[in-house]
């Protein structure tokens, strides 16, 4: 069921991040998660990633959305949704 669960909200995340960036990939804003603020979130349609990206000065740390705990993905979909509500 936890499969099911994370392909489906990942579907649904894919669709708002094309949906909210029009044609561009990757959003920028502030996502507040168990592990962090995460400054942007992309979309690598060629490799089938939702990638999130910290930023530290000049550094980079990417973290792959399905590797976080369920909460936070949840959490992303709640707030690109909330975005979407905002037009």
């Amino acid at each position: 069921m936890e499969v099911i669960f994370n392909k489906v909200l990942k579907n649904k995340i894919i669709k708002l991040i094309n949906e909210l960036g029009v044609d561009v990939n990757e959003l920028i804003l502030d996502i507040p998660l168990s592990i962090g603020i995460y400054h942007t979130i992309e979309y690598d349609d060629v490799n089938d990633f939702i990638i999130l990206h910290q930023f530290d000065f000049d550094f980079d740390y990417p973290y792959l959305f399905d590797d976080l705990p369920q909460n936070d993905k949840l959490r992303i979909y709640q707030i690109l949704k909330g975005i979407e509500h905002l037009d």
